[in-house]
């Protein structure tokens, strides 16, 4: 017997509760024109940083995808194929296979099988708002090329939890996902690919990343620290 799609979806998180999460986790979304953007992003980001790195590209539903071999080429960090359940790991990559949409909970990722197919794609925005939920300010989102809007209603999410945000600038193939994200006005930076990794690799060494909490409720910094952190990414 064929298991229930629907048992596959990730559980609720309590509304304003986040699940502690021990290292960042950064979600990028991406469509036409990704790849290129991907290679670059991928490229420049170090094996040691310490965060883990969800791919959301838009692929063909009914097609096998070439986008992990190209991407491994270019990445120094182990790049799998995400399967349902798996767990999520530092200084890993892992992309969402063919019609599938991803959630995730508890730190595992979710694969869901669409339930009909639809010219229109929301699949960053699910994941990205998933990602919002399970890290709060752990969560990262990144949107790369693409045409149409989606990812912009999980950027505003991410924000919103009190997680970090970036849009591609002017080099992006297709200008669509970015912009749609940058109107919501809930991205920090707009950066080229190379820019978004380089200041990944600025962020993983702030102390504010380094905090290991012993209780999950307990809130280690003040409004005033965030404060500082958020004027850090302006500089």
């Amino acid at each position: 017997m064929e298991p229930d799609p629907e048992a596959k979806a990730p559980p609720e998180s309590p509304s304003g509760v986040h699940r502690h999460q021990q290292f960042p986790i950064v979600g990028i979304g991406a469509s036409a024109g990704g790849l290129k953007a991907l290679q670059e992003l991928l490229l420049h980001l170090p094996a040691d940083l310490g965060m883990a790195y969800i791919l959301i590209p838009h692929l063909a539903p009914n097609h096998e995808s070439l986008m992990p071999q190209l991407l491994k080429k270019v990445s120094t960090m182990p790049l799998l194929e995400v399967t349902e359940g798996t767990k999520v790991k530092p200084n890993h990559v892992y992309i969402v296979t063919p019609n599938t949409t991803l959630g995730l909970a508890d730190g595992i990722l979710h694969a869901i099988t669409p339930r009909m197919s639809s010219p229109v794609q929301e699949c960053i925005d699910f994941f990205l708002v998933s990602l919002a939920e399970a890290a709060g300010e752990k969560a990262i989102g990144v949107i790369l090329s693409g045409t149409a809007s989606d990812g912009s209603v999980g950027i505003k999410a991410i924000k919103a939890d009190g997680g970090i945000t970036f849009a591609q600038d002017e080099s992006a193939e297709f200008a669509g996902m970015p912009q749609a994200a940058v109107a919501t006005g809930a991205v920090d930076l707009v950066l080229s690919p190379r820019g978004i990794a380089e200041e990944l690799v600025r962020i993983a060494k702030h102390p504010y990343f380094a905090v290991r909490r012993s209780q999950p409720e307990e809130d280690v910094f003040s409004d005033s620290d965030r404060a500082e952190f958020t004027k850090l990414l302006h500089l």
